[in-house]
């Protein structure tokens, strides 16, 4: 399944899919404080970018919760990826995220890509809500998070968000649509 809108001036895709099957110019990677790429997406990106990309994370120690920090993409790059955004959401590898922090995470690593003239950007499904469990309200906090964010002066120009929750999708994508992006036919 794959949604395609228009938010103003970026085109916002919805994939149901894992996040290094559609991948941009930038990444969002989940971190943690020691900066251990073991787990999730960050050890998928570990395994698929090269050790070297831990390495360089580890450079920037110490980190701080709710703080991004730009990487290489390793042997991403031949894949077409220049930038990763590495945010740091939890404590330590496989511990789970407060909202707070991730919310945090979310919004540095967004001014991050801003900052470093990328304009596309691949997202994982980031839970940002605040102890609600329902996956399709978790979708549309994300939403109210990355539209108030495009809407603010962005020069993003695509947007890929990509995951396998259904439900957060399908929050995600009902926020959007409610907030005024438009269907794109594909």
């Amino acid at each position: 399944m794959t949604l395609q809108l228009a938010d103003g001036g970026t085109h916002v895709r919805l994939a149901r899919a894992r996040p290094l099957e559609h991948l941009s110019a930038s990444l969002y990677v989940p971190a943690n404080l020691r900066g251990v790429m073991a787990a999730g997406l960050a050890g998928e990106v570990r395994v698929r970018a090269g050790r070297n990309v831990e390495d360089e994370l580890l450079s920037h120690r110490p980190l701080s919760l709710g703080r991004a920090y730009r990487t290489a993409p390793g042997r991403l790059a031949d894949s077409g990826v220049e930038v990763l955004a590495h945010a740091v959401m939890s404590d330590a590898p496989g511990k789970r995220a407060r909202s707070e922090d991730s919310e945090r995470a979310l919004r540095a690593a967004l001014e991050l890509i801003e900052t470093s003239g990328i304009r596309s950007l691949t997202l994982p499904l980031i839970e940002v809500a605040s102890g609600d469990p329902d996956a399709e309200a978790q979708g549309r906090a994300f939403g109210q998070i990355l539209a108030g964010h495009l809407r603010r002066r962005s020069r993003m120009r695509q947007v890929t968000v990509a995951g396998l929750d259904r439900q957060f999708l399908s929050g995600l994508s009902a926020y959007l649509l409610d907030s005024g992006a438009i269907p794109v036919e594909q």
